[in-house]
């Protein structure tokens, strides 16, 4: 859906909304088997959990609300980023000052993604 906007704008919105999930995938598989499965048994990780005294499934815990942190983050900020890279490549004006004239409305919609 290109809203009025060339197709390579709809292209451009669309690869960088999805860029942000990914370390979750398919309810979270990456974290789960990719890390679980890739971390298990190895000396270094077995050392780095004796330092910090938990378990494996805690550890993977730690790392999945770590990951999730991120995502909180650089989710309040993707909505703001693509207005702004929208208003400078696409805009009438092609003016970055444009999209963020509208910062209230891209927090609303940050926030609406990531509280989920």
């Amino acid at each position: 859906m290109t809203l009025g906007l060339p197709a390579m704008a709809a292209v451009m919105v669309d690869l960088i909304i999805q860029s942000t999930p990914v370390s979750f995938g398919a309810v979270g598989t990456p974290i789960i088997v990719g890390v679980g499965g890739g971390l298990g048994g190895d000396p270094a990780v077995d050392d780095r959990m004796a330092e910090l005294g938990v378990t494996f499934p805690e550890f993977i815990a730690s790392i999945g609300f770590e990951v999730a942190l991120i995502h909180a983050i650089v989710g309040l900020l993707i909505p703001l980023f693509l207005v702004c890279m929208l208003t400078g490549f696409f805009g009438p004006e092609r003016r970055f000052r444009d999209g963020l004239a509208i910062w209230p409305f891209a927090l609303y919609v940050s926030l609406t993604m990531t509280v989920p």
